[in-house]
């Protein structure tokens, strides 16, 4: 994936803000008097701290502990809305999930998602008349339709117009190959969080509690930090040439993991994110793919 150096939008999430339509995100909407009970035992997180001014991200994982999606839970005190990843089918999963004792219903909603990203994204919201977001992972609310939540690596708006919300923020907007590199240079996973890997394994520690009851994949998460058994992890990889996701990866003769997203930067020209088995995650560390040469770095890749 190429992306042109002059691209107005990619520049501005680097230097001002830049706006992100996630088309293929849902919003749920979970109500009932057992929603929260209900959301704890499927996912990683304390949903308890869910309150109308603070947002909980969280992780539904599979009995052996494999992201099945990450959701962002808003509630406003009658229900719980939750923004799940691109191109999941969550609603029925959860569906599936009720038991019949539970009182709980899960619909479709008709709000989109718009993500803004860049360091001076706080400011384009103020611009717009939109309020001033809060800490991470607080939750404000504007004009009774716009729902802004600040989270660790952008800000997530909520609304049933986006076509009238992006006009109004008035700032570029990323197509999905800008935000692709983008996300890569910044070590935010997406493709990587598939049934292939376990949270700990895709930096979403941040979205595991170590204090809940249990919940699906518990023991699993559990020993993974109990007995220090986090055998891989996901790291960045600026590259000789591009290289293609899928492909082995190598260092010191031997297979030390598989590309999930590459991308040819602006910045830093051929890069990658990969999981990696930890003997090879320390940034410098020599790797292959395919014959070409490349190295380990930090995550977010630093100029």
């Amino acid at each position: 994936m190429t992306l042109p150096i002059a691209d107005e939008a990619y520049t501005a999430a680097h230097t001002h803000a830049a706006a992100y339509h996630a088309t293929a995100a849902d919003v749920l909407r979970i109500a009932g008097p057992d929603r929260i009970d209900f959301l704890q035992r499927q996912s990683t997180n304390d949903v308890t701290q869910l309150n109308p001014d603070t947002a909980v991200v969280t992780v539904l994982t599979s009995a052996t502990a494999r992201i099945l999606d990450v959701l962002t839970l808003i509630t406003d005190g009658e229900a719980i809305h939750a923004v799940t990843l691109p191109g999941r089918e969550t609603a029925a999963f959860l569906r599936s999930r009720i038991f019949f004792m539970d009182k709980v219903t899960v619909e479709e909603t008709d709000l989109s998602v718009v993500d803004i990203f860049g360091p001076q994204a706080a400011a384009a919201l103020a611009e717009a008349g939109l309020p001033d977001p809060s800490d991470t992972n607080g939750v404000t609310r504007a004009d009774g339709a716009v729902v802004v939540v600040t989270l660790a690596d952008r800000i997530r708006l909520l609304t049933p117009e986006p076509a009238a919300l992006l006009a109004r923020l008035d700032m570029p907007v990323l197509s999905p190959e800008g935000y692709t590199v983008y996300r890569v240079e910044n070590g935010i996973p997406l493709g990587e969080l598939s049934e292939e890997y376990t949270p700990l394994e895709t930096r979403l520690g941040a979205h595991v509690s170590d204090a809940k009851g249990c919940y699906t994949g518990q023991e699993i998460i559990a020993r993974q930090i109990t007995y220090d058994k986090v055998t891989k992890r996901l790291v960045g990889l600026l590259l000789d040439e591009p290289v293609e996701a899928g492909t082995d990866v190598r260092s010191e003769g031997s297979r030390a993991g598989t590309i999930t997203t590459a991308v040819e930067s602006p910045r830093f020209g051929p890069a990658a994110l990969a999981v990696l088995k930890r003997d090879y995650i320390a940034p410098g560390t020599a790797v292959s793919v395919d014959g070409v040469g490349g190295r380990v770095v930090e995550l977010p890749m630093k100029t």
